[in-house]
Formats: C-alpha cells, structure tokens, sequence
C-alpha cells in the first residue's frame, strides 16, 4: 500500500472512531461502565472547594441526570453553585438543580440564583435529613453535547478558633455580612476547650451589617474560654467575622479571625 494510500486509511478511521464518540454523552461519568445517572448508583462524590465540568447530552431522546453525593457534618453550613453554563442549558426549569435524600425519593431543597447560575445555601441538617445527600441536575430531552455546566461544593461555615473570658479578659464577637444583596441566617456554637458545647448565637444579618456580642455577658460562657464555629447561609466568604479578646489591665486586645476550612 502506498503512503498516500494508508494516509486515507488512518484519516477514515479517525472520522470513524470521531462520530462513534460524538454518538454519546462525552463527559467521564456518562461514558464510565457506572454512570452518575442515578441517586443509588452515582460514585461521584463532591469534594470541598473541587469544581467539575459536565454536561446534559441527551442520548437516544432520553433527558440526561446527573447525580452527586455531598457528605455533611451536622451544624455546619455549605453551598452549591452551578454556573458557566453554555447558551444550550435550559435552566428555566423548577426542578433544575435540587438537593435530595440518599436515594433520591425526597427534596429536600430547591434552586435559587439569577439568569446565569444557579444556587443552594443551607445548614446541616433538619430533623430527619440524613447526613450523606444527593445533588441532582436534570437536563431535557433535547440537550445536545454543547450543554455543559460547572458544578462546585463549598463548606462556608467559619470557624474562630479562641475566645477568652478568663482572668481579666473579655471577648467580643463581631459578623459582618458582606453582601449588599439582602439578609441571611447565622448561627455561632460555642464549645469549652475541651469541645463540649456551652451556647449557641443566633439570629439575621442585613446585608452590610454587623452583629456583635459580648460574651462575656453571656451566663454560659462567663469565666470559660475555647472556640466557636459559625453556619450561615449567607453563602462562600460573604460573612466575615473575628472575635477580639479584651485585655481590660492593659487595654491591649487580640484578634482571632474567623476562618473557613
């Protein structure tokens, strides 16, 4: 055979093996012998802070489901955000992006967000949620390979790792919430050094407003001293926080922020 002749060859067989892979869904999870096409056989679990790439080829005129499962701690707060989608993601869809049990027979949240992505803030867990959920993202019928979305995972609960209300100290917890687009829901558990809970703070934060507590005032947290950890659902850095130790003899303070993980 010439050399022009097995040119053609290999160049044919490439357009061949090209429309064999186009024939299907072409992210890893869908071409994988386990698909993520369902709450009890994904093995796609979210990892904090990884973002993924996929999308929502129909296959066969059948709507393409992608699942995932997110593992929780309880009292800890978390988001999921899915956007830069392509112009071929339909995401008016109610049903779009929603959080579910572990197998998937009950919502347990749905979508918020705006025109280009889509959103879910909560804490963990309500009675009865268990603590290894599911994400769902549904697509239609007519998606096509040039439906992709990214998908991301995030615990956003902020932890402060000293108060000090011993001796001559005083210590001030103070929150912000960084967005300018409304109020979100805060809740900040106090634990002595040796992690046993003593108190919990709660309440709502208008966006670009503070909240400050002296927990020094506090009857649980008078002459005990350890850290604390705040859930919110004001979503990724949004609430920013530290506490400020008070050194009343010296009039000197010590900051600690409050860090996410």
């Amino acid at each position: 055979m010439s050399k022009l002749g097995m040119f053609v060859k290999v160049l044919l067989a490439c357009v061949v093996l090209g429309f064999a892979a186009g024939a299907g869904a072409v992210d890893i999870w869908d071409q994988a012998t386990i698909k993520d096409n369902t709450a009890t056989t994904t093995n796609n679990e979210l990892g904090f802070g990884t973002e993924q790439v996929h999308d929502l080829e129909a296959v066969g005129g059948v709507a393409d489901q992608d699942w995932f499962i997110i593992n929780l701690e309880s009292g800890k707060s978390y988001q999921i955000l899915v956007r830069a989608v392509t112009g071929d993601v339909d995401m008016s869809q109610a049903d779009f992006v929603q959080r579910l049990n572990t197998d998937g027979s009950t919502v347990l949240q749905g979508q918020g967000g705006n025109a280009n992505t889509r959103v879910m803030r909560f804490i963990c867990c309500a009675a009865g949620e268990p603590f290894q959920q599911r994400i769902r993202v549904k697509g239609l019928s007519t998606n096509t390979v040039t439906s992709q979305y990214n998908i991301t995972f995030a615990q956003t609960t902020a932890y402060c790792a000293r108060y000090n209300n011993l001796n001559s100290q005083l210590s001030v917890l103070l929150l912000q919430n960084a967005t300018s687009g409304g109020s979100c829901f805060f809740i900040a558990n106090f634990f002595d050094e040796a992690g046993a809970f003593l108190f919990q703070d709660s309440g709502t934060i208008n966006a670009n407003a503070m909240h400050t507590l002296n927990t020094s005032t506090v009857p649980q947290l008078t002459g005990t001293r350890g850290s604390l950890y705040v859930s919110h659902t004001c979503g990724g850095n949004a609430v920013r926080g530290k506490v400020v130790a008070l050194e009343a003899t010296t009039g000197f303070s010590f900051d600690t922020p409050c860090e996410r993980r």
